[in-house]
């Protein structure tokens, strides 16, 4: 485990989390799932993330959603102390962490993961990874059908599950919900987890989604496409699968509503890469900065002939 500062949206916090998913992060969580979030959600919103790890979504979202309710989901319990910690310490009042996951059917049921990386855990009844370097709990499995009137929400305005593939599981036990609230949804896809772990197709995974959802849309920052388009299945399969291109799925049942946060996403979007550019000239002007100050001293200006001795003795010695 490791202990690092990560802004997000211009606060810093310091969090725990393993050092496989934590350590490569950089200074700051993820700017285009960011961005995403603060397209989809408002300031009362009241949300759900399904899959909340170490908390890095829900801080986000208590951010965002600062006049709202988040209710974030996790079933590992060693994950959810760490999610615990990270919301204690951050000292959110909009966030409630609670210690099981969502299914279609409530129950028992396996999770396993590396201990290294347990944003990865999965539930998977058919396939099993080495003991070495890897763990496996039970977990707590409820349909959110079932539970949704004792998590302290009215409505529920966003759902954000990123569960290793077992994302149409709990779409099927929340079918009610979204029936009735009606929410934008953001969801992963991750053709290696639908395939090895739940034997779904790319296909098949589409297929299901457009079952339970109008429209639905894959996002590769800066941009989208219609998932729903067949013109658009060839294009979104080949990069999904050769390159893990358009992992973030947005649907929901307002067509208009959604293409227009995903729009405003893609310019916040493009807005984080224009302030990165300025970021680097600046570091750049610093640095020539710094140069042009070193060949202006004092001490370069003494040890010049010292410099130009080595420099006739080098190329008098080739």
């Amino acid at each position: 485990m490791i202990t690092k500062t990560l802004e997000i949206l211009g606060k810093r916090f310091l969090v725990n989390g393993d050092s496989e998913y934590l350590g490569p992060m950089g200074d700051r969580f993820e700017p285009e799932t960011v961005s995403l979030l603060l397209a989809l959600c408002r300031a009362d919103s009241q949300v759900l993330d399904v899959g909340a790890n170490i908390g890095m979504t829900a801080l986000t979202l208590s951010q965002i959603c600062i006049n709202g309710k988040v209710v974030a989901l996790e079933p590992v319990p060693h994950t959810f102390q760490l999610l615990t910690q990270n919301l204690r310490t951050a000292q959110v009042n909009n966030v409630t962490a609670l210690n099981f996951g969502a299914g279609s059917s409530n129950g028992t049921f396996t999770m396993q993961g590396a201990e290294n990386n347990a944003a990865g855990a999965f539930v998977a009844d058919r396939y099993t990874i080495p003991d070495t370097g890897h763990f496996s709990s039970k977990v707590e499995i409820k349909r959110l059908d079932d539970v949704f009137p004792e998590l302290g929400l009215s409505r529920l305005d966003f759902l954000k599950m990123d569960i290793e593939g077992f994302e149409l599981e709990a779409l099927e036990g929340a079918r009610n919900i979204l029936e009735q609230f009606k929410p934008r949804v953001l969801l992963e896809m991750n053709h290696w987890c639908l395939n090895a772990l739940h034997n779904i197709s790319l296909p098949d995974f589409r297929a299901r989604l457009l079952e339970i959802f109008p429209f639905v849309y894959a996002v590769q920052f800066p941009s989208f496409l219609d998932f729903a388009d067949k013109a658009n299945i060839h294009g979104i399969y080949y990069h999904h699968l050769t390159s893990m291109q358009f992992m973030n799925i947005v649907a929901g049942f307002d067509r208009e509503d959604l293409l227009g946060r995903l729009h405003r996403s893609s310019f916040s979007a493009e807005r984080e890469e224009a302030r990165k550019l300025v970021e680097a000239e600046e570091r750049l002007r610093d640095l020539e900065r710094t140069l042009d100050a070193v060949l202006h001293s004092k001490s370069w200006q003494i040890t010049e002939p010292l410099r130009r001795f080595a420099r006739t003795f080098k190329q008098g010695s080739r």
